[in-house]
């Protein structure tokens, strides 16, 4: 994988609203806490309502690289799809492709409010 930073920033201009662009990039590498607890709770200030809804189209050995929800050993590291989806936890995650071309997002269950999915790919 390129250098972190790389990867983010440009994730950020593919997939992320202008006004948030840098403070993702920021929280990713510094605050991942904050991130998750932004898609929990913001998703739909970090991402365009166009990008709402959706399923995941990751498939067993696609490369993934998770960006927030999930332990730091494995964040912002690549993996195949298969392990990873294993270790997803019940919301506030977000997982890209290794090029940053796709990715999925859930917010966390929350009683009368239902999951939100992003994804784009």
């Amino acid at each position: 994988m390129t250098d972190r930073r790389d990867f983010l920033e440009d994730f950020a201009r593919k997939h992320v609203l202008p006004a948030l662009r840098d403070r993702f990039v920021h929280e990713a590498l510094n605050k991942p806490q904050k991130l998750e607890a932004r898609i929990c709770h913001g998703i739909d200030q970090l991402f365009p309502g166009t990008l709402r809804g959706g399923k995941h189209s990751f498939q067993a050995l696609d490369v993934c690289i998770p960006i927030a929800g999930v332990d730091d050993e494995i964040r912002l590291k690549e993996c195949p799809w298969s392990e990873l989806e294993q270790l997803l936890g019940s919301g506030g995650w977000l997982v890209s492709s290794a090029d940053g071309n796709r990715f999925y997002a859930e917010t966390e269950f929350e009683f009368g409010h239902p999951v939100e999915s992003y994804t784009a790919g």
